[in-house]
This record gives structure tokens, C-alpha cells and sequence, in this order.
């Protein structure tokens, strides 16, 4: 999470969603500065002694297509990124549950050299969300993954502060393809549509029209709030 007092804004960093680069950026040439832990949510923040004097700052975050995420967090585990999972280096960081999470899927796709699609038909159940849905909606701004440097631009327009220079880019996952979809063969598009469709209706992106996935049904929107329900309390009280 970083803040800025002199410019009054609060950047919360989702995982995954090109947080790494533009938290550099901001504490590099916009006078940011760290606070709290990487991923740590609004509402940490507002129960900390900085979340007092920082309710009224211009706060914003990203979102990511979650079908690109997906393919992105099974390339990390793929390729143990930064050796993080083999060298149990994230253990201070998560708790009990991602970390058991953590280490069984990484497990998995390198015991049994599993591909994208055998890692998600085996650990993709729920509709998916992220904790996105605690505060995101009454953000400032949020800047879309897939136009970072744009987005930026945008908030820093808000804040009334020229931008430097193009945004670099950081934390890259390396060894796969640019195009996401290509990782989503035909015998998982039904199950891509039950898990992402709600997710992606919500935020505006959709599948591509080759694909003729048909509307979400009130079954998978059910579900999917159901299910939000619960992540609310976990991602709002325990994570």
C-alpha cells in the first residue's frame, strides 16, 4: 500500500494486477511512500493509525481480467517464481489456509508437469472473485491491468500532477504467452464461463465472440454472491 501526504492519495495494491510497477513509480517520482504490508486491504487502512488522517485522500486501485490472472498465477507456480514456493520464502506473508493452497497446487503442476488446463479444471470450483469486492467500487479511480500506463496518466490528472514518463514495468511473469485465451482449450470454456462470466460481467469484460458462451444465468449469479458472502468476511476479518 502506498500513500502520499504531500499529494493526498492511497494506492491499495490487488495482487496481480501490475501493482508492483506503479507502487515504484509513485514512491520513485510522485512522493509515495510504503505503508502496511504489499497487499494489505482499504479496510486495513482504515483500521490503522494512518486511516484517521487518510479518509478523505483520493484512493485507487486495479483490476485485471481474471482469465489472464488465472493463467498469470499458474505461471508463477510453473516457474517457481523468485523461488518462492520452493524456498518456503512466503511463509511469513500468508496465512495457514494460502499457504496449504499454495503449496498443494504448486505441487501438483510440478510433481506432475500439470498444464494450464489440467490446473484449472482441477482447483477452479466456485464462481471467481477477489477481494476487489470489499472497497473498489467507492475507489476514486481504478486503472484496468490491461492499460496501466493510461490509467496512471488518468490518476494523475485527478491529482493535478504531470507524469514523469511512461510507466515502466516490473514483477513480470516470464515463459508464456502474451494471449490468455489460447490457454483456455474448448473442453474448459463451460467451466471458464461458471467461474469467470460473473466476475467479468461485472467489471465489462467479456469472452471472445468466437466462443459463443451465451448470457450468465441467475444460477451462476447466485452462487457467485453467495460465495461472496462468506469471502467478504474472510477477506475483510482474516486474510
Amino acid at each position: 500500500m502506498i500513500i502520499s501526504h504531500k499529494h493526498r492519495y492511497l494506492f491499495v495494491e490487488l495482487p496481480r494486477t501490475g501493482t508492483t510497477a506503479i507502487s515504484r513509480e509513485l514512491c520513485e517520482k510522485y512522493d509515495g511512500e510504503a505503508i502496511l504490508k504489499k497487499h494489505a486491504t482499504y479496510e486495513d487502512f482504515l483500521r490503522s493509525p494512518e486511516g484517521e488522517n487518510g479518509r478523505d485522500y483520493y484512493t485507487f486501485s486495479c483490476i485485471r481480467h481474471p482469465m489472464d490472472k488465472a493463467v498469470s498465477l499458474y505461471y508463477k507456480y510453473k516457474t517457481d517464481h523468485r523461488s518462492y514456493y520452493s524456498s518456503g520464502r512466503r511463509k511469513g506473508k500468508d496465512n495457514w489456509i494460502v499457504r496449504i493452497q499454495q503449496s498443494s497446487q504448486f505441487k501438483f503442476i510440478s510433481s506432475a508437469n500439470a498444464d494450464f488446463s489440467d490446473y484449472f479444471m482441477r482447483y477452479f470450483w466456485i464462481p471467481y472473485d477477489d477481494w476487489s469486492i470489499l472497497s473498489h467500487d467507492i475507489f476514486n479511480r481504478i486503472i484496468r491491468f490491461e492499460a496501466l500506463d493510461e490509467g496512471l496518466s488518468k490518476v494523475l490528472g485527478d491529482l493535478n500532477l504531470e507524469q514523469v514518463r511512461p510507466l515502466p514495468r516490473k514483477n513480470i511473469t516470464g515463459s508464456r504467452a502474451e494471449d490468455f485465451y489460447q490457454y483456455y482449450p474448448k473442453k474448459t470454456r463451460q467451466r471458464a464461463k461458471w467461474i469467470f462470466g460473473p466476475y467479468m460481467k461485472k467489471w465489462g469484460y467479456s469472452f471472445p465472440p468466437d466462443w459463443d458462451m451465451g448470457n450468465v444465468g441467475l444460477i451462476d449469479k447466485l452462487v457467485y454472491n453467495t460465495a461472496n458472502a462468506f469471502r467478504s468476511l474472510y477477506w475483510r476479518y482474516y486474510r
